[in-house]
């Protein structure tokens, strides 16, 4: 909720000031609607890649300007200019390959410019606009408020291992009692997977910002490490989603037994979640260096585990295998 309210505050601020400069720059019958527009949709993204959703909105409001005036010069019906118009704009984007925010982008500036009456001297007033939008955009992502790759892949390890915690925890809650909860653990593995994908593009964007960013220039060898330490992670999500499904599928008699190790295992990821790395920011070093030793003692008493419910049927062997994979995967990472 911070991080949304931060960056609508951004767009605000940002929407208004590209409006001002714009108004203050033209003289004349003006109305600048789409400098406030570019600096808004180019600012609607996740931090550390806004710097390349503003290029991708300003090639798309190129594609649709000019494609959007020439309807207007050529085709007098309007309706007609704006079917022309918006179709073109949207083949023209497709065929360079663009992103689909670019995409959506060139249509909307064709739709506009052949709808809105405008003064001045119409498409390049338009863009003019636009690029002053998206110049406001950039000034807002790459100088004023830049993002912290470090501070981004921190952020999302962290919410992934909220979710994992949550995960286990609901999952042993359902083993335990046996209860009707099964939505409850549904739902903590469609969050836990997003998390997940979040995880993965906050490793992209990070290297993306180092490598395409002012900032990022001092930051670069600190944050590819960072990224490359942050990957495991992912697999340890994984094996904690196999854990979930694997333990409910067991039978009754021996989930009480398996629910006891889960809790003992969602421990792990509940003091993990309150680790903090040496520079500060919470990061994955500081998340197998929490675990690993927790880890190898739950593992070795699988073995007896194992054991007592050896007649309990290939259920409850997978479910004790995958905790067993879950542990060994801590551990091994950490070394």
């Amino acid at each position: 909720m911070r991080t949304n309210a931060w960056s609508v505050l951004q767009q605000s601020a940002a929407a208004g000031l590209a409006w001002i400069l714009a108004e203050w720059l033209v003289a004349g019958d003006h109305h600048p609607f789409f400098a406030p527009i570019a600096a808004v949709v180019a600012l609607n993204t996740g931090f550390g890649v806004r710097g390349v959703q503003a290029v991708n909105l300003l090639t798309g409001t190129l594609i649709g300007i000019i494609v959007g005036a020439s309807a207007v010069w050529l085709i007098s019906t309007p309706s007609l200019g704006l079917v022309v118009a918006t179709l073109i704009a949207t083949l023209v984007a497709v065929a360079v390959g663009a992103a689909r925010v670019t995409i959506a982008q060139a249509a909307a500036a064709a739709i506009l410019t052949v709808t809105i009456p405008y003064g001045g001297d119409g498409g390049p007033q338009r863009l003019f606009d636009a690029a002053l939008g998206a110049g406001v955009a950039l000034v807002f992502s790459q100088l004023l408020f830049p993002t912290h790759p470090l501070r981004l892949l921190s952020q999302a390890e962290h919410e992934l291992v909220f979710h994992l915690h949550r995960l286990l925890v609901r999952t042993a809650h359902v083993a335990d009692r046996r209860d009707d909860a099964q939505s409850e653990v549904q739902d903590a593995l469609v969050s836990t997977h997003t998390a997940i994908a979040d995880l993965e593009s906050a490793r992209s964007a990070a290297l993306d910002i180092v490598d395409r960013t002012l900032r990022g220039v001092y930051l670069r060898q600190r944050t590819r490490t960072r990224v490359a330490a942050a990957g495991p992670l992912e697999g340890v999500a994984v094996m904690c989603t196999l854990v979930a499904t694997t333990v409910l599928s067991a039978p009754g008699k021996s989930q009480t037994a398996l629910a006891a190790v889960v809790r003992e295992v969602a421990d792990v990821f509940a003091r993990v979640a309150e680790a903090r790395s040496t520079d500060g920011a919470w990061g994955a070093a500081a998340f197998w260096d929490a675990a690993a030793l927790r880890a190898e003692e739950l593992r070795e008493t699988l073995p007896g585990l194992r054991r007592r419910l050896e007649d309990s049927g290939p259920e409850t062997d997978a479910a004790i295998s995958a905790i067993d994979i879950l542990c060994d995967t801590l551990r091994r990472t950490a070394k």
